[in-house]
């Protein structure tokens, strides 16, 4: 098992300005790092494959060049989450995001980096936390349709 450069440098995690496309490029490749690391372990379902896809983009520009329904659903879903959870953490180059700036954001990469259905579930989760029942972004089935 070829793992190259397992740790990724502390000052690319801490960097106050946003990364470089090479610099990107090398974090990118800790989900096929940690996959690989994990490849051995017995576990029941597709647990290291979920992890080595997770950096792949809808549009098929990741690092494996999967794209849309190539890429499991646990992967898809998980990226958006970890998406998310970056953007409402503060960064030593930015503030925490407020959840509408979230939204936004993962709304326009809706169809490139990111599959459009778990982001629709996480923006409907955001928007109902009260408990409210709402339409959310990108419903396959308007409500009106459904009666």
């Amino acid at each position: 098992m070829n793992l190259g450069n397992i740790f990724v440098p502390p000052e690319l995690l801490s960097k106050g300005e946003p990364l470089t496309d090479a610099e990107r490029e090398t974090l990118s490749t800790t989900y096929r790092v940690s996959a690989d690391l994990l490849r051995n372990v017995p576990f029941e379902g597709p647990v290291v494959q979920t992890i080595e896809q997770m950096g792949e983009n809808w549009d098929g520009s990741g690092p494996l060049a999967l794209k849309e329904g190539d890429i499991l659903r646990e992967a898809r879903i998980l990226a958006v989450a970890n998406a998310f959870l970056g953007m409402i953490s503060a960064r030593a180059y930015r503030e925490a995001m407020t959840f509408q700036e979230v939204s936004d954001a993962l709304l326009q990469q809706s169809g490139t980096r990111f599959d459009r259905k778990p982001i629709s579930a996480l923006i409907n989760i955001i928007e109902n936390r009260d408990g409210s029942e709402k339409w959310a972004h990108f419903r396959e089935v308007p409500p009106e349709a459904e009666a």
